[in-house]
């Protein structure tokens, strides 16, 4: 049986940097990555400063989707790299110790999937590829309006 690969992300929405688990901003060489074929847990704890206190202004009834891309052209789902909808983030046991991930308290967990050809076509043969970032988007129950990105 595989063990998955946990990455663990502190993102401070108000500076605009990521932080490490003691609140220290970490330098861009140290920013977490996914390689192509890999699907691993992303634990996102967004916080507001230095002292990583939660981030609260969602409620956790919102839908979500969670997506790597390095142009984030949304006209075609498929020209994103890897998304990940409503049903594979937040699921029960993805947290730490098993629990479950509690967005009211600035907290997320995201199954990530980069084996797919979006994914090998976008990064081809290069390492990484500049500019490529993540994205949650929180959309609001039975509207689908857009409430947070």
């Amino acid at each position: 049986m595989s063990k998955k690969r946990i990455i663990n992300i502190w993102y401070d929405i108000v500076n605009r940097m990521h932080r490490d688990s003691s609140g220290a901003q970490i330098r861009f060489e140290d920013y977490p990555y996914i390689t192509y074929t890999e699907k691993p847990t992303v634990r996102l704890r967004i916080v507001t400063d230095e002292n990583l206190t939660a981030w609260t202004d969602l409620d956790g009834s919102e839908e979500y989707s969670a997506s790597i891309d390095n142009d984030f052209n949304h006209d075609s789902s498929s020209a994103l790299m890897c998304k990940t909808l409503n049903a594979n983030i937040n699921v029960a046991g993805d947290w730490v110790a098993g629990g479950q991930a509690d967005p009211g308290a600035g907290e997320w967990s995201i199954r990530l999937d980069a084996d797919n050809s979006n994914y090998q076509g976008k990064i081809a043969s290069y390492q990484e590829l500049a500019g490529t970032k993540f994205e949650l988007l929180a959309f609001e129950a039975g509207s689908g309006d857009l409430v947070s990105h």
